[in-house]
């Protein structure tokens, strides 16, 4: 069975623009999913990684990161963007997953999605990796006006036709800059 393309990650979720509307206010939605306000700086923005009774995602494929948030916390949670993570909107929200890469609802290109570290700050780079990788996950709620998720979308597609290279696309934080970093394995045989 195929998996959607949007499975794979550890996960933090964010709240739906469906779910906003129906809400009086975000802080009314934050405080309806249990989430706390961020640190990154929006107050437009909540989020949370552990769940009321101590559950973390961990390391899951996209397809259940997808599911992890409102299944997790209810409806209007959600993913977070690129942009959200990147911006630390999910720093210190608990599990521990500040120096974990964390799925976003952000595609890369076609089989991939963004991740980035629970708290930037710390580390390296925004990766695009494959559905079926695993990274854990931090919900979202709330909306920022005016940005969109096709916006933080980075694309730097790539083919390879031997089956040795691994690839993995990084991106810099805030930055339209991309990078591919292909390594090739040759195999050895011993006689």
């Amino acid at each position: 069975m195929p998996m959607p393309s949007i499975l794979l990650q550890p996960l933090r979720c964010a709240a739906n623009e469906a779910s906003l509307a129906s809400a009086s206010s975000n802080s009314d939605l934050c405080n309806r999913l249990g989430f706390q306000a961020t640190n990154g700086g929006s107050r437009d923005i909540c989020a949370a990684s552990e769940s009321s009774t101590g559950r973390c995602s961990g390391k899951v494929q996209l397809g259940d990161a997808l599911a992890y948030c409102e299944k997790t916390f209810g409806e209007g949670a959600r993913l977070c963007t690129i942009g959200e993570l990147e911006s630390g909107e999910t720093r210190q929200t608990g599990c521990q997953y500040d120096l974990e890469y964390v799925w976003s609802s952000t595609p890369c290109r076609a089989g991939y999605m963004w991740v980035s570290l629970g708290d930037p700050s710390l580390g390296g780079p925004s990766q695009c990796r494959e559905f079926s990788d695993r990274a854990v996950v931090r919900c979202c709620a709330g909306h920022v006006a005016g940005t969109s998720t096709s916006s933080s979308l980075r694309s730097t597609p790539s083919t390879s036709t031997n089956p040795g290279n691994t690839q993995h696309t990084t991106r810099a934080s805030s930055s339209t800059t991309t990078k591919t970093t292909t390594t090739t394995t040759t195999p050895t045989t011993t006689t």
